[in-house]
């Protein structure tokens, strides 16, 4: 007798393959889109309903991704137009219970639901209690409910995933099972690609944690973001959130072991850029101290290759290619005057797209028109690119009658400047968001887009860092991403961002083409084909990647002359980072195919022999050459770093690092690379260590630019005399706030502290006060809390009585009594609350 499933599995592969099936789905598509777009939809026939709702029906079943897939793109492209329909009602109910989206299924049953079929509320109720979160207020979809049990029985792991997976939820259920079933007894590590990514991370783990807390009151858990445990929290256990530089700077001195690592976003540990070696470098590290580590990324079709990147068996890896919120994609082609709708499953024989004519050319009508009243992102390249694009979407709308926006601007005005134009935008609904706005300021613009008070919401590739922003529209204004193209994975990457999980069963996408610099049959591309398989030369070899690395130890230019400045950067740090495994005799990838691949592999190991800067001190400054540390380190006419934290003080440490370390070679291209922005840069390191509140910065920086005829840089190439216009204070105010994270609390902290170590001036903590703002000790302690900046400056003038300090300047104990009766501002006292709600500590 033939069983159940083999019937089952028939139907579909009858199904799928039926042409029948492609008319039915190209029609709901263009149906969908027609209505979208303003124009009279072809006929629908009650007989193709039904017919269409049978195929999701049967597909839903489906042993495969693709047939499962289809089904909801039945039902999604049908939602808006037959949501109220009775047998729309029967069976959408029927098809997402079968996948397992049961997000979904409560958005669907918001409106009613008429399902009586006893297999299926069977099958639901064994879901429900299976899948179920462990604090069960949740239920996992299939597919999440799948990864989690790979992810519990492997010591390393490595899945792929679609943008709207739910990664995020996934992992604090995982950390959350974790530390229940071992009795409190790991620390985790969460590494992500930026700053930006920390905050949310630590906001998608608290209530998890506070409630985890609660049942282990004996074992508490602290959420750390800086690699020095404050002493308040000693003794616990923890989970961190790093970025790479953290992670690495973590792993330099003596602190508790990490039991378990997730790398989110993991693409970005072999991307091209000169980031990707502090990825590389912060996970083989990882590796070399037995951490287990599990890797996620979205749409890569190998997530193998980050096991093999560091020499892990391959077999533990998985690709899930389920959707939980399907896409609706166009292509508006404002050169041509034409708009094309893709048609997704539209298999070898059918129509891929249909198209039209279309003569609208104002993008900011254009935004407001298709986002009908409902939230949209809009993918801009640059931040000035982002402003612009906000600043016209802005000049098309009314101000809004709305208390919380009004606050919004009213406190951009106060903490920023008065000019600053995102205070105009927000009161009309507008926003921008970048990496190097302030975090508090982000974080309230985040919350405000969730809230539904913003509408429209401009943003740079923070939206594809793993920034978790989904809306119904996005619209891509750019067609690249820093200096490249969009490729087919970051593309995948960044429309997968529209359509939000449990909100609606579809989102809708508008590529937007302003200029001749994106055809056609690029997009087509993009969109039409499949995502090839990563690659990594540190695998490959590629291009003479080993050579190249290897000319940098022996200080010979590379065999690519034409290569872009971050190239060689890259190359750069791999080769630190080679200096470092050899020294410290580290297995690794790199250093095993350097000496089997390298041109120059024996001299190369000659070289790196004769080094004789110690390995703690390579490892946590792979972005400087070895060549300049081993100078330094042999120099016996040291510059001692001031006990002074004024501008002539923060001048003359900029020009020795200058010369030290050869800025005029090294930072070539960058703004350190010039030799008359010490003197700027000079001001926004005095102002910054010495606690000054951002906007004091920003109106003592404005005041030096006009006072000294400052040169500025408009559209990333020409520069002008600044002239205090409106547009200049606001391009200041931009640069200043990314120099601020990039050159002061990055690039200059990095060469600082690899100063010190080298001269013995560890005494010296002029490496803490760039990166935490401030020469004043407390301050850096409650920053190590988890207080931002500005809180913690705050803090201090207000409640520093509140605080038990020991001797050696950590807080020990808090008042909690004095504390909470400290009148204070909403974001200061919203993140008291937090460390008070997790502190056992005396009143």
């Amino acid at each position: 007798m033939t069983s159940s499933r083999t019937v089952v599995q028939m139907l579909n592969d009858r199904a799928i393959k039926d042409p029948y099936l492609r008319e039915l789905l190209t029609k709901v598509q263009k149906r969908y889109g027609d209505r979208l777009l303003g124009r009279e939809p072809a006929d629908f026939t009650d007989k193709e309903l039904t017919d269409a709702l049978r195929f999701s029906d049967i597909l839903s079943r489906s042993e495969t991704a693709e047939g499962r897939n289809i089904a909801l793109k039945i039902v999604s492209a049908l939602y808006d137009e037959f949501s109220e329909d009775g047998r729309y009602r029967l069976f959408s109910k029927n098809v997402l219970v079968k996948l397992g989206l049961f997000p979904s299924l409560a958005y669907v049953e918001q409106n009613g639901n008429d399902s009586e079929d006893a297999e299926f509320k069977a099958d639901e109720t064994i879901k429900r209690q299976f899948q179920r979160t462990s604090d069960g207020k949740h239920v996992l979809t299939d597919s999440q409910y799948d990864v989690l049990n790979r992810l519990e029985d492997s010591n390393h792991y490595s899945f792929s995933a679609g943008t709207s997976f739910g990664k995020s939820f996934l992992f604090t259920e995982y950390v959350d099972r974790v530390i229940r079933s071992t009795n409190a007894s790991q620390n985790f590590a969460f590494l992500v690609p930026t700053r930006a990514l920390i905050t949310q991370v630590v906001n998608d783990l608290s209530d998890k944690i506070d409630a985890i807390n609660k049942d282990h009151k004996h074992a508490q858990y602290r959420i750390v973001m800086n690699p020095e445990i404050p002493a308040l929290f000693r003794g616990g256990k923890f989970i961190f959130v790093f970025t790479p530089e953290r992670l690495i700077s973590y792993f330099s001195t003596q602190n508790p072991p990490i039991d378990t690592m997730i790398v989110d976003e993991a693409q970005k540990t072999i991307s091209d850029d000169d980031r990707s070696p502090l990825f590389y470098h912060a996970i083989t590290l990882s590796k070399q101290k037995s951490v287990k580590i599990f890797f996620a990324s979205p749409y890569v079709p190998n997530p193998e290759i980050f096991l093999k990147l560091i020499g892990n068996s391959t077999q533990e890896v998985s690709r899930v290619q389920d959707l939980s919120v399907t896409q609706n994609v166009f292509f508006l082609d404002l050169v041509g005057h034409s708009a094309r709708q893709y048609f997704d499953f539209a298999g070898e024989e059918g129509d891929r797209y249909s198209e039209s004519d279309y003569f609208e050319n104002d993008v900011a009508t254009i935004i407001t028109t298709l986002s009908g009243g409902t939230q949209s992102l809009a993918y801009c390249n640059s931040i000035q690119a982002t402003i612009d694009a906000a600043r016209r979407e802005a000049d098309e709308l009314p101000l809004l009658v709305s208390a919380s926006l009004t606050s919004l601007a009213a406190s951009i005005r106060e903490t920023i400047h008065e000019k600053y134009d995102l205070a105009k935008f927000v009161e009309k609904g507008v926003a921008i968001h970048f990496g190097a706005l302030p975090q508090a300021l982000r974080n309230r613009i985040e919350e405000s887009f969730k809230a539904g008070d913003i509408r429209y919401l401009f943003t740079t590739s923070t939206l594809l860092e793993g920034v978790n922003l989904p809306a119904k529209n996005l619209f891509v204004l750019s067609n690249k991403i820093g200096l490249h193209n969009l490729d087919k994975l970051s593309f995948r990457n960044l429309i997968g961002r529209a359509g939000r999980l449990a909100k609606e069963l579809s989102g809708n996408v508008f590529v937007i083409r302003q200029d001749s610099k994106w055809d056609t049959e690029t997009f087509d591309s993009l969109f039409t084909e499949e995502v090839p398989a990563l690659e990594t030369e540190i695998i490959s070899g590629k291009g003479k990647f080993y050579t190249n690395v290897g000319n940098v130890l022996l200080d010979k230019g590379p065999t690519r002359q034409n290569d872009p400045a971050w190239k060689k950067r890259q190359l750069s740090n791999y080769a630190s980072i080679f200096a470092y495994q050899e020294k410290a005799q580290v297995g690794s990838l790199l250093r095993t195919a350097l000496v089997e691949k390298g041109k120059d592999a024996r001299q190369v190991l000659q070289q790196v022999r004769k080094i004789t800067v110690p390995e703690t001190i390579l490892m946590t400054s792979i972005s400087i050459k070895p060549k300049y540390q081993e100078a330094i380190l042999k120099n016996d006419d040291r510059f001692e770093l001031p006990e002074t934290y004024d501008y002539d003080a923060c001048l003359s440490i900029l020009h020795e690092l200058s010369r030290l370390y050869n800025w005029g070679e090294e930072e070539d291209g960058r703004y350190l690379g010039r030799e008359g922005n010490l003197s700027y840069y000079a001001v926004l390191m005095a102002e910054w260590v010495n606690s000054r509140p951002l906007n004091v910065i920003i109106k003592n920086t404005l005041a030096y630019c006009a006072t000294n005829e400052h040169q500025i840089r408009i559209d990333h190439k020409t520069f002008v005399t600044f002239d205090n216009s409106p547009e200049h204070i606001n391009q200041v105010i931009n640069d200043l706030m990314k120099e601020l994270e990039t050159i002061i609390r990055f690039t200059v902290k990095t060469y600082i502290n690899n100063y010190l170590q080298l001269t013995n001036q560890m005494h010296s903590n002029w490496s803490n006060y760039l990166n935490y703002g401030t020469v004043d000790q407390f301050i850096i302690e409650l920053q190590k809390l988890g207080f931002e900046r500005h809180e913690a400056i705050e803090l201090s003038s207000k409640a520093r009585d509140a605080f038990e300090i020991n001797i050696n300047e950590e807080i020990i104990d808090i008042d909690t009594s004095r504390l909470r009766q400290v009148e204070l501002s909403t974001d200061t006292r919203r993140s008291v609350d937090k460390l008070l709600r997790g502190i056992s500590i005396s009143a």
